[in-house]
Formats: structure tokens, C-alpha cells, sequence
């Protein structure tokens, strides 16, 4: 027998984890067995009155090997290291949390920063020791996100976040715990969190009341305790911040910059904005960059601007205006803000955001048999897109070549320029597999079984599925002879497409957004005004394509209302789809479904 647990009664219970042996049981079976052989002899003495002693001998002879042979044991628990309490400390690590205004350790005269004199009392040694003791510790960071870090790292670190999202992050943060906290840490220890401490100077950049973490709070049952730092009244300051719609555009393309200015102690006061651009030529020689914005702003709680720009990128050695080159080019734009006197730290009055912008631009191909306003207006306003190469090939009824009829077909290519793109004709109309796959986007209009007919239309199945292309059916059914090539390309076609057209078509309704389709970028008109209204002021359709069935895997994005009370009812269970998406292999399809959205022009 080994002190060493033997065996493990019930694992999810807490109250007995294994058997060990005990020196206790064994006194107390010792002294048992010599009052079992005392009470033995004296019986036997005064029964038989003779052989007393044999007979206790043999007595407890057989009582000490059963109580060898069940071994003295008893139950007891096993350290369980999962049901060790686990604290967590959740530290800001925004820019403000650099700010001096906290007593340094050498008396009220010294400053230090905020997050130092955390460091100084919380994050000291002996504190942390003293938490070690008795509960497993875990650091996250936080400022735009929660981050898990190291004591090394929180001791040393500067804090350079340019967003404060507290109640996000910290929520997260709590979720994770409720969840068990396995994701919150890198090597967190597995023991349920207890309690959460969080230091932080309390301010909050998208303005969230810090009573939404109460709730947070109950609901992962961790008790939240909070270490406020900084002054009651915050330092007269200016921070920006700057950020871009797209991180990445082409050439030519347009965005837009936000920038966010804040401040406490400068209200009404006026202040220089500047905007400068630093593209990959200018980093080398010309640090300060080209201004391209100025003005002068008078200073609110908050100021938030937009400034539109639209990134060029130098062209490479050797590369042609028209080349469709896959360079790309950094572009760094720099907000910034004037210090005013009395600024307490005028280091966050600078602000960079960058835009990478690509040489490389979308190719689009579309086949139209049938030429009608709505292909006409998809393929000009693709013409108009500086990032789209467009080849167009349309079909213009059939000629005869001898004893053969052949479709009349003329082929274009639209490639935009740094100031005015243009066209060239094409003898070859691309069919084959390898040229198809050249193309980011093939659309189709009305009667495309001229191009593919029967089993040819498996090329633009293949090419969804197999290149991972996105094949548009710009018309609804691409389909419109019901001769057998065309219906066995109907029945080819069908498969990739979101829905399963209908026979018929339908009046044309107003058109309405899902709310899978209320988190389409491309729908959001917020702009303009509340996207569900423009959508009822907008016309109506002309014609829309009937629908047999949506596919399992499709997701509506628009649906055709049928009520008379139009977009603004919403669409309801029944009304037919409009505009629908639907994975395909490596790939992806689109259905527009109804005719005149060339009208919305």
C-alpha cells in the first residue's frame, strides 16, 4: 500500500475524488482487534474453562488477516487545480492612459502617467505575489479590442490604442468568462473567474454608458471591481482620430476619410485641420507630404468630418497607363490638429491612416443576346467604374456563311484610363474554359444559349465552381428558345442558380430589403437617407421573373412586395425574390430577378 491515490470513485464529484490509505483507520483497527482478542480468551475461559489460549489465537489470528487483506482506507479529496479561483485584471491600454497626472513616488510634487502609477501599486511585485496566493491571475489589455497579455508585457508597454470601445470590450470580455473563459487568456489556467478588476480613466470614445457593463456583469455571474485613474476634472486636450471606408481601393477609385476630434477644455475654440498624403515617392524625400486638405473648425465635445479622396498610384517602371497591372502602392494620409497653448499632451493631435491602393483591376465579362435597358445600363455603368475592365459580347441576331447559320456577334473591350479610357474590337469571342477563367465576373443577360449551347453551358458551371468565379444572371432566366440545346442549358444553368425560375412573368412591384440584406454594404443607401424609405420613393419594377422555388442554400437579399402599401410594409413569407445569392463550389452566384432597376438611375 503506497500513499499514492488508488482510484478515482466519481470524476464529477467533488465530494470524493479517490481512496488513500490512513494510519488512523489502522490504529483504530489495531486497538479493535486486541479488545476483540482480550473479550475472545475471557469468553472461552469461562465457557470451556479450558483452551482459552489456542483459541484466542487462532481468534485473532483470522481477524488480523481479513483486516490485512481489506486494508485500512478511507475516502478523501484530491486537489482539483480547476476549482481554484481565477481574478482577472482588465487593463486600458488606450493613448489616454499616457497622460501625467497622477502623483509620481517621490511626492505630490513628481507626476507620473496613469497607467505608471498603476504599475506602481497593482502590477508591483509584492501585489502580485499576494494574488498568486490565492487565486490564478489573468491580464488583458484593452483598448479597440480586449487582448490577452503577459506581466511583462503590462509592465512594460506603452499605451498607443487610439480608441477607448470599454463597454465592448469588456462585455466581450465577460461573455468569455460566462463561457468559461478558455478563450479570453493564451494559457489561462481553466479555473472559474471570480472577479474581474478594471482600471481604466473611465472615458469611453463611442460615448456608451458604463452601466450597460452591470448587466454584462450578472450575466456571467463575475463580480466587477473598478480602479479609476486621472483627475475629476480632465486636462485641457485635443485627440484625433482617422480612419478610411475602404482600406483598399483601385486605381482611381474614391474614399472617404473619417476623422474624429475630441477635446475637454477648448470648447469654441478654433483649430487648424490639416490632411497631408504620403505616397511611396514622397516617404523617401518628403516626410511632411502633399496637403490636400485644410480648414478651420471651431471646437465641440466632439468634431467628426469627412474628407473625400481618391488615391493614385505611381505607375511602375515599365508599365503602361492601360496595362493591367497587379502593383500596388501605399498610400499614408496624416490628420492633424494645431496644438493650442496649455495642451496637456499635444502627441495625440497626429494621426495616420493608410490605404493600400491596387493596379490590378476587376475583370468583367458580359453576354448579351438580347440587348435590353437593363443590360445596357449595367454594362454603362460598369464602363464608368475606373476599377473595371470590361469586355462585352453581344449577339445581333444570326447571318448565314454558306449553307450554315451563325450568330452575328461583336466583341468589346473597355479598359479606363488615369483620365479617359478606351475601347477596342475584338475578333475572338471568349468561349473556351481558359479564357473565361481570365474573368473576376461573367454576366449574363437574355438568350445566352447562342454563346453556350447544351452541354457548352457546363464551362460557365465549371468556371463558378471550379475557378471560384462569380457568375451574375443580370436578367433573371438566361434562357429564352425552348429548342432542345436550349433547354438541355436551361437545366445545366438551373443548378447554379439561386432560385429555380418560373415559366411566367410577373407585373413588376416596388422591391424591398431582407434582413439578411439590411447587411449588404451595397444596399445601404444611409447616405442618401433611411434606406427602406428611398426604397419606396424609388420606381417600381417594369417585369420580374416568376419563381418556382428558393434554393436550400440561397439568401435573399430584395424581395418584390405584393402589397398594395409597397417597400415600406416590408416584405412578407410568400413575396418572390428579387435579388438572391447563393454559394457554388469555390464560387458564388446572383440572381436580379426583376427588369427596370435601370429606371433608379
Amino acid at each position: 500500500m503506497t500513499p499514492a491515490v488508488l482510484a478515482s470513485i466519481d470524476p464529477s464529484s467533488n465530494e470524493f475524488s479517490g481512496i488513500a490509505w490512513s494510519p488512523a483507520c489502522g490504529a483504530a483497527l489495531i486497538v479493535m482487534l486486541s479488545l476483540g482478542v482480550i473479550a475472545a480468551g475471557a469468553w472461552g475461559v469461562w465457557k470451556t474453562r479450558r483452551g482459552a489460549g489456542a483459541l484466542g489465537a487462532r481468534v485473532a489470528a483470522a481477524i488480523g488477516l481479513g483486516a490485512i487483506l481489506f486494508g485500512p482506507v478511507q475516502f478523501e479529496r484530491v486537489p482539483d487545480e480547476s476549482a481554484r479561483p481565477a481574478v482577472a485584471y482588465l487593463l486600458d491600454t488606450s493613448s489616454s492612459m499616457a497622460l501625467s497626472d497622477q502623483p509620481g513616488p517621490d511626492g505630490d510634487h513628481a507626476i507620473c502617467t496613469r497607467i505608471d502609477a498603476i504599475r506602481r501599486s497593482w502590477l508591483a511585485s509584492e501585489a502580485i505575489r499576494e494574488v498568486d496566493n490565492a487565486a490564478d491571475l489573468r491580464l488583458i489589455g484593452f483598448d479597440e479590442r480586449p487582448t490577452p497579455m503577459t506581466l511583462e508585457r503590462a509592465r512594460s508597454m506603452d499605451p498607443i490604442g487610439e480608441r477607448t470601445r470599454l463597454v465592448e470590450s469588456v462585455g466581450a470580455v465577460l461573455g468569455g468568462f460566462a463561457n468559461g473563459g478558455a478563450s479570453t487568456t493564451d494559457s489561462g489556467p481553466p479555473g472559474r473567474v471570480s472577479d474581474a478588476v478594471l482600471f481604466t480613466d473611465g472615458a469611453d470614445t463611442d460615448g456608451t454608458p458604463l452601466g450597460a457593463l452591470a448587466g454584462a456583469a450578472l450575466a456571467s455571474g463575475v463580480r466587477l471591481h473598478a480602479v479609476a485613474v486621472g483627475k475629476d476634472v480632465r486636462p485641457s486636450d485635443i485627440s484625433i482620430q482617422a480612419s478610411a471606408d475602404s482600406a483598399l481601393v483601385y486605381d482611381g477609385q474614391p474614399t472617404t476619410l473619417r476623422i474624429r476630434i475630441r477635446q475637454s477644455g477648448f470648447d469654441r475654440r478654433p483649430a487648424r485641420l490639416t490632411v497631408r498624403e504620403i505616397t511611396g515617392d514622397a516617404a523617401s524625400t518628403d516626410q511632411q507630404g502633399r496637403l490636400i486638405h485644410a480648414e478651420t473648425i471651431v471646437l465641440e465635445h466632439s468634431n467628426d468630418l469627412a474628407v473625400s479622396v481618391t488615391p493614385s498610384r505611381p505607375p511602375s517602371q515599365g508599365e503602361t497607363p492601360v496595362s493591367n497591372g497587379g502593383g500596388t502602392a501605399l498610400i499614408e494620409y496624416i490628420a492633424s490638429v494645431e496644438p493650442l497653448a496649455g495642451e496637456a499632451d499635444a502627441t495625440n493631435n497626429t494621426r495616420s491612416t493608410f490605404v493600400q491602393v491596387s493596379g490590378a483591376r476587376i475583370r468583367v465579362c458580359v453576354f448579351e443576346a438580347e440587348p435590353y435597358w437593363d443590360s445596357r445600363f449595367f454594362i454603362a455603368a460598369m464602363r464608368d467604374d475606373p476599377q473595371v475592365e470590361l469586355t462585352t459580347v453581344i449577339g445581333l441576331g444570326a447571318v448565314r456563311q454558306g449553307e450554315r447559320t451563325e450568330p452575328r456577334v461583336i466583341v468589346t473591350r473597355s479598359i479606363p484610363g488615369p483620365t479617359r479610357g478606351h475601347e477596342e474590337r475584338l475578333d475572338n469571342v471568349p468561349l473556351a474554359d481558359d479564357e473565361l477563367a481570365q474573368f473576376d465576373v461573367i454576366a449574363l443577360g437574355k438568350g445566352v444559349e447562342m454563346f453556350f449551347p447544351g452541354d457548352e453551358a457546363r464551362k460557365l458551371v465549371r468556371y463558378a465552381a471550379e475557378r471560384g468565379g462569380s457568375l451574375v444572371f443580370l436578367r433573371g432566366k438566361p434562357i429564352t428558345h425552348t429548342d432542345a440545346p436550349a433547354t438541355e442549358a436551361a437545366r445545366i444553368l438551373g443548378a447554379v442558380s439561386p432560385v429555380e425560375w418560373g415559366a411566367i412573368a410577373l407585373r413588376g412591384s416596388k422591391l424591398a430589403r431582407t434582413d439578411e440584406g439590411r447587411r449588404q454594404p451595397v444596399l445601404d443607401f444611409e447616405r442618401l437617407g433611411p434606406s427602406d424609405a428611398i426604397l419606396t420613393e424609388l420606381p417600381g419594377m417594369l417585369a420580374a421573373t416568376s419563381v418556382e422555388r428558393e434554393r436550400a442554400l440561397s439568401v435573399v437579399w430584395l424581395r418584390q412586395v405584393q402589397g398594395e402599401s409597397g417597400a415600406g410594409s416590408g416584405p412578407v413569407v410568400g413575396d418572390p425574390a428579387a435579388l438572391a445569392h447563393m454559394s457554388v463550389g469555390q464560387g458564388r452566384s446572383l440572381a436580379v430577378l426583376a427588369d427596370g432597376m435601370w429606371r433608379w438611375a
